[in-house]
């Protein structure tokens, strides 16, 4: 998205806050300029508190100099912000009942084009069941699944690193802000996931791992994918409340089978009971998964995001119908004016990018 629309999304995420409310305001319109320029008695009508409509009052104000400031710092961190209407945005996830309005991708832009499966379980988990975890991630990288998870210690670490081994796609759904890591111990990994997958949090610069943020995290990881594999699962944990979400999303549920005597497996055997697929080899779960993935086509937009690297979708991504010129490029993207021209020459012989006096729009 253009610079100015990046902006309005800011503001509007910092006034608003609540992702209900974000998606109530996409009644006014989709774009957030129009958002913001409506009416307070529109925002009343949509259920808007008015705490949000007197923010909403002074937007031009600190707010808007806030969000300078948040693109500023999201272009250090190599962020892409996304909307509902990028082309970018993940297709399924627009599909849920409460997609986010807006996230931040840090890391390769096109990775969220694959299609993902969501693999959970137990933080405290054994060491069957990582080696169970690595086996059936590895295998379904291969066979071009995405791996997507949550980042946490156990399963969701040995997802992450088993796609990674296989040169594969893997996602982690942050529960913080684009700045913040949780947990702590996962810098290495967060490393090696940017360079071949992604994070993907939700929520605005330098928000904390705060406890309801987990749920909201798990709706997206298995809003993200066609099915979500959970490997170990206590009966009250946080992998199966992802399970019930993703039944909820009309996504498709997988449990790895565990002992009586391994409390910590409960929580798969109950879902097996419920219906869920038993998985016993990565065969399961592609043989069921094949038969939609088409789904995920049909779900594409007309009009595909070009493949670009990193600096290269940053400086499209900057573009929009105002002409901007490379002292503007520059500032904004936060990259040294020789990379700045150096991306804008590609993305012109690609024909993606148009100068027009000296000043560059999208081709």
């Amino acid at each position: 998205m253009d610079i100015e629309r990046e902006r309005h999304w800011l503001v509007l995420h910092s006034i608003v806050g609540s992702n209900q409310q974000l998606l109530k305001l996409l009644g006014i319109s989709t774009n957030p300029g129009e958002i913001l320029e409506a009416s307070e008695a529109r925002w009343a009508e949509l259920g808007l508190d008015q705490s949000c409509r007197s923010a909403r009052r002074g937007w031009r104000g600190i707010p808007w100099d806030g969000a300078c400031r948040q693109q500023q710092r999201l272009r250090q961190l190599e962020t892409v912000t996304l909307a509902m209407d990028c082309a970018e945005y993940p297709p399924l996830l627009r599909e849920i009942p409460d997609p986010p309005a807006l996230l931040f991708l840090r890391g390769n832009p096109g990775c969220l084009r694959k299609p993902f499966l969501a693999v959970v379980g137990s933080r405290s988990s054994s060491l069957a069941g990582r080696r169970a975890t690595t086996e059936l991630c590895g295998e379904l990288a291969l066979a071009g699944l995405g791996i997507c998870s949550g980042l946490a210690l156990g399963i969701d670490a040995a997802a992450h690193r088993a796609a990674l081994q296989v040169d594969g796609v893997t996602v982690a759904v942050m529960a913080t802000g684009p700045d913040q890591l949780y947990p702590a111990r996962h810098p290495d990994l967060a490393s090696e996931i940017l360079q071949q997958g992604g994070l993907l949090p939700q929520f605005p610069l330098g928000s904390p791992p705060t406890r309801e943020r987990f749920p909201q995290r798990n709706r997206i990881i298995s809003g993200l994918s066609l099915g979500v594999l959970v490997v170990e699962a206590a009966l009250r944990s946080g992998s199966l409340i992802t399970a019930r979400l993703a039944l909820e999303q009309n996504r498709e549920v997988f449990a790895v089978p565990h002992s009586i005597y391994h409390p910590q497996g409960r929580g798969c055997n109950a879902l097996l009971r419920d219906g869920a697929h038993l998985v016993e080899d990565s065969s399961d779960i592609v043989q069921e998964l094949g038969a939609i993935a088409g789904a995920l086509r049909e779900l594409q937009p007309m009009r595909q995001a070009p493949e670009l690297c990193l600096g290269q979708h940053q400086i499209f991504q900057l573009l929009g119908e105002a002409p901007l010129g490379l002292d503007e490029l520059t500032a904004a993207s936060g990259l040294a004016a020789e990379e700045v021209l150096a991306r804008i020459t590609e993305l012109q012989l690609k024909g993606l990018v148009e100068n027009r006096g000296g000043l560059y729009v999208r081709g």
